[in-house]
Order: C-alpha cells, then structure tokens, then sequence
C-alpha cells in the first residue's frame, strides 16, 4: 500500500511540473498529462494493467508498463538529444556572428 501512495505522489507530481512547464515544452507536458493519471489508474488497479498487458501479447501488467517506461524514456532522451543539437546550432551561429563582428583586417607588412 505504502508504495502505490508514493507512485501516485510521483505521478501527481509530474502531472503538476508539466502543467508548469507547458509553455517551453507542450509535446512533453502533453505526454506527462495523459501519461501520468494512466499510470496512477494502473497502480491502484493492476488488474487492468494485466488484463491490457495480455491483450497486447505481454505476459503480465508490470512487464507492459516496463516496456512503456522504456518507451518513454527513449522519447525523451531523444527530445533532449534534438534540443541539445538546436542549442549547439544556435551557439555555432552565435560564435560565428561575433567572430565576424570583430574580427580585424590584417596590418599592411605582415
């Protein structure tokens, strides 16, 4: 009991950070807001998680939520990895700006 008290604590949580930052990132706060009250729902009923689990052809609910957690976590690792490029692009263009903003001509003789 003690720990589906704190799943639904982690998930309330989440679902209440993504609401926070929805504006910077909705694909994300989209996904923790349907995601998170589904898992809260299939921590107090794990026999809905088991009986989805064997529709899909997992073998028991805590598997199928495995899977979907690896899921998730590749999906945000990749979201992570698409915003780090952008970062880099836009540091890349910056650098380049100043270095041609201030960059010298060469003195005559050398």
């Amino acid at each position: 009991m003690l720990i589906k008290i704190l799943l639904t604590f982690f998930f309330f949580f989440f679902l209440i950070y993504s609401f926070l930052l929805f504006r910077s990132s909705r694909l994300l706060s989209l996904i923790v807001a349907i995601l998170a009250p589904i898992a809260a729902f299939l921590v107090w009923m794990p026999e809905k998680a088991t009986m989805i689990a064997n529709t899909l052809g997992v073998g028991r609910g805590a598997d199928l939520l495995l899977y979907l957690w690896f899921l998730l976590s590749a999906l945000l690792i990749l979201l992570l990895h698409l915003k780090l490029k952008s970062y880099h692009q836009e540091l890349t263009e910056l650098a380049r700006y100043i270095a041609i903003s201030f960059a010298k001509p060469p003195k005559p003789g050398k």
